[in-house]
């Protein structure tokens, strides 16, 4: 098994002039981004770093992260994504947990970082020129951490998982033999950086010698934009939730082959849309794995459409799945009958080496499993499962409070914490997730209140604590919750957001022209409320970031304008301020400018 940077230096002299990455209007040769990763990884050293010292990256979707992954690893530091647009409380709070010794970052995102840790700026590269772009050497083994992934934490703060570097091997070479990458392969790199799918896409594209398209929200955030790229790129392979594919059309796509989802359930209705277009691979698998356990090839079992959902499959190389019965005895998935349902515990070389800070959470999740090959460490996931009668594991759900919104993993309950410790007029409070026919669900919070509640003032304090993918989007207020007979809250007694939304705009101010009448449709449509008032927040109506792409798509369609994601979340402002603005712009000269607040799109 090899060390991802080593194998990289190996491909990049072997396609040193070939294309390794685009990122807009940039590019970067194998051999650039060998040679600059190795510089930076000299700065990197030469600030002090060893093995296995932390090393933060933050920086927007682009080729800079590129250098700045290569470089960390080659240093023998270990990798940390930070969001910049994530709330500086929780910025800060990883970066101490961490113990991270830098940051790189770019010029214009320097005002994101903390004064209370070294910056370098990965785009000065001058000082980068500096230094020896040989490959550097470094004695990194596999076991050592390669990188820190941030997942939400029932204590209120989110937990962080240390990956070794002999999980991503893994995962690359299991991905390149078992999918027949190669060099010929276009790659589509989708994924925000919070989500280690982002990591699959690097190593995959990188290591197989092919060229990756690093796709920016702009494009991501509008549905008929993202199929023209992906024809332009050529794109071959592609990485996506569910939820996104859900909204592509395969007749739109000419030039991909395989496609694989992750992230989120998927369903036999889009797999049976895309089957007859690409391979299509269900794969699954939580972050303390190392991105993922097992694969499911749609296309190589006919009878998919007769289980009651589409299968996470079978482990890939060097991992082993147990099921925890209802007995409590675990028991390796050859021995499992079919139609027994459980807790699924995973073995193999890839599993997380800890919790950072977190003893008894690492021991609690990590336990050691004694079997006729002798004691194994396992990791035990919380997902229940059932085999069915061909052999596959199908997901069923959840054991706890952990729940999927968009791909990421959220704990309800670091929600309720972060509220109560933060907001004395909040008495109490309860999270659940509100389901609906076509997407993972939206989180709604219901409030027990001291005094009067403000709720633009309170999403505003809100968001200094919460990342924008784990705010409530429906906040609800009531003056008590009644319990149900086991002592927990009965959610049949909740009353639903979207009668406090309809109830909110039954008066909906009047439509007065064409263009007011289809942005009011398109959000009754895609909100799904009754009524719409157009002088509300989008985000306080239920709207989120999934919801924006569809309205910005619709709105493109419907009224000729070049309209994305970004317009929307610009200016907090009302809706007929900003139609005005249009009403009297062609087409081709409409500039971006819209309404509502400035967040990162979370997909």
């Amino acid at each position: 098994m090899y060390l991802i940077h080593e194998e990289f230096c190996k491909v990049a002299k072997q396609f040193k002039n070939k294309i390794a990455a685009v990122c807009k209007d940039k590019k970067i040769s194998y051999k650039e981004l060998n040679a600059l990763s190795n510089q930076l990884a000299r700065v990197i050293r030469a600030k002090g770093i060893t093995n296995g010292n932390v090393v933060a990256i933050s920086t927007d979707k682009s080729i800079e992260f590129l250098i700045a992954f290569f470089a960390v690893l080659k240093s023998g530091a270990c990798l940390l994504y930070i969001d910049p647009n994530a709330p500086q409380k929780r910025k800060s709070y990883i970066l101490k947990d961490s113990k991270a010794k830098i940051v790189l970052t770019k010029l214009d995102m320097k005002d994101n970082c903390s004064s209370r840790i070294e910056s370098f700026y990965i785009d000065e590269l001058s000082l980068l020129k500096r230094f020896d772009d040989s490959d550097i050497l470094n004695s990194s083994s596999l076991e050592d951490a390669a990188y820190i992934i941030y997942t939400s934490g029932s204590t209120g703060n989110p937990k962080g998982v240390v990956i070794p570097h002999v999980g991503i091997a893994n995962h690359a070479s299991h991905y390149i033999s078992k999918f027949n990458l190669s060099d010929q392969d276009i790659y589509a790199q989708f994924a925000s950086y919070l989500f280690d799918a982002s990591i699959s896409e690097i190593v995959i594209a990188l290591l197989s010698g092919g060229t990756l398209h690093i796709i920016t929200n702009d494009i991501i955030s509008n549905y008929r934009k993202f199929e023209n790229y992906l024809n332009s790129s050529k794109t071959t392979v592609i990485t996506l939730p569910p939820t996104y594919l859900t909204h592509l059309i395969p007749e739109n796509v000419q030039y991909l082959r395989l496609l694989i989802t992750v992230g989120s359930p998927t369903n036999h209705i889009l797999v049976k849309k895309w089957i007859n277009k690409v391979k299509y691979i269900n794969a699954y698998g939580p972050s303390e794995i190392s991105i993922a356990a097992t694969t499911y090839i749609c296309n190589d079992d006919p009878f998919f459409y007769e289980y009651n959902s589409v299968p996470i499959g079978n482990p890939i190389s060097n991992y082993q799945l147990y099921i925890r019965k209802e007995d409590n005895i675990i028991e390796h998935i050859d021995n499992i009958k079919y139609g027994v349902k459980g807790e699924l515990c995973i073995g193999g070389i890839g599993l997380a080496k800890e919790y950072i800070n977190l003893p008894n959470l690492t021991k609690e999740k990590f336990i050691s499993l004694d079997t006729v090959k002798g004691t194994k460490r396992i990791y035990c996931t919380g997902d229940v499962v059932v085999l069915n009668t061909r052999g596959y594991l199908e997901f069923i759900g959840r054991i706890d409070t952990q729940v999927k919104i968009r791909g990421y993993r959220i704990e309800l309950e670091e929600i309720n914490k972060t509220i109560l410790n933060n907001f004395r007029e909040i008495k109490d409070c309860y999270t659940t997730v509100i389901k609906n026919s076509e997407e993972s669900g939206s989180i709604c919070t219901y409030l027990i209140c001291n005094s009067k509640f403000l709720e633009n003032i309170f999403r505003t304090r809100l968001s200094q604590f919460l990342p924008s993918y784990m705010t409530p989007t429906y906040l609800v207020c009531v003056n008590e919750f009644q319990l149900n007979s086991s002592g927990k809250v009965d959610l049949t007694k909740l009353p639903s957001p979207f009668d406090k939304i309809n109830n909110k705009n039954i008066n909906a101010i009047a439509k007065k022209d064409k263009i007011e009448s289809t942005v009011y449709n398109i959000w009754c449509k895609t909100l799904k409320i009754k009524n719409c008032n157009l002088n509300e927040s989008f985000f306080h109506l239920g709207g989120d970031s999934l919801k924006a792409i569809k309205i910005a798509t619709y709105l493109s369609e419907e009224l000729n304008i070049d309209f994305t994601v970004n317009n929307l979340f610009k200016n907090d402002t009302n809706v007929r301020f900003n139609l005005n603005y249009y009403k009297f712009l062609p087409a081709h000269k409409v500039v971006q400018q819209f309404f509502f607040k400035s967040i990162h799109i979370t997909l």
